[in-house]
């Protein structure tokens, strides 16, 4: 954060307009955000906070400008290589995860290039047997396959360690999205399990 107090006591000294002023803060402050980025500390997507206002132009701030960074698409994009790569390579599995966002559904390894800052990001996988590599049991008989048990609960706890003071990741047991497997028998009741990533 930079604030207008701190541009004044860096620049009085050089009896600056109030205009010019400004104009400092500016560049201070897309300085400061630009190289944060570059250096890979902050994302690069993010809303611009002007004295409390997101819709207030930077060139009218008078006490400071406010970068809020947005850390979902990159949680997201971590959890969808976490997933991908503890599961057997090379097979279906691997391969069909989707990532969902608002209703868009993005298959084939694609990520969402945007979302809003309020939204959850949904990560599951189109197989029927999704819930059977996941917990690899059905009643009390054990399967085994070569992707491990319990893949979307260590994804996110791997998300939540590296990303947990700006998203929250959690693992459900059923998740309704376009595309699912539906069995033959109505009375069946069918899980596939996902990953939800919700902004803090």
């Amino acid at each position: 954060m930079t604030t207008f107090h701190e541009v004044v006591n860096l620049f009085n000294k050089e009896q600056l307009s109030l205009s010019a002023l400004r104009g400092k803060l500016v560049t201070t402050a897309e300085a400061a955000k630009d190289q944060a980025i570059a250096d890979k500390r902050a994302s690069p997507i993010y809303d611009t906070v002007v004295d409390g206002d997101v819709a207030r132009p930077m060139t009218e701030a008078q006490k400071q400008i406010v970068y809020v960074f947005h850390y979902a698409l990159d949680a997201a994009a971590f959890a969808l290589g976490y997933l991908q790569s503890r599961s057997y390579p090379g097979g279906t599995f691997a391969k069909s995860f989707w990532v969902g966002v608002e209703g868009d559904m993005y298959t084939g390894g694609r990520m969402p290039t945007q979302a809003p800052p309020e939204a959850d990001i949904v990560i599951g996988n189109l197989v029927p047997y999704n819930r059977r590599v996941d917990v690899q049991t059905v009643g009390s008989h054990k399967l085994h396959y070569r992707t491990p048990e319990g893949l979307y609960e260590d994804a996110a706890r791997a998300v939540n360690r590296q990303f947990g003071n700006t998203v929250k990741a959690k693992r459900v047991y059923d998740y309704q999205f376009p595309g699912k497997y539906r069995p033959v028998h109505r009375n069946y009741r069918f899980q596939s399990p996902a990953l939800i990533i919700s902004p803090r």
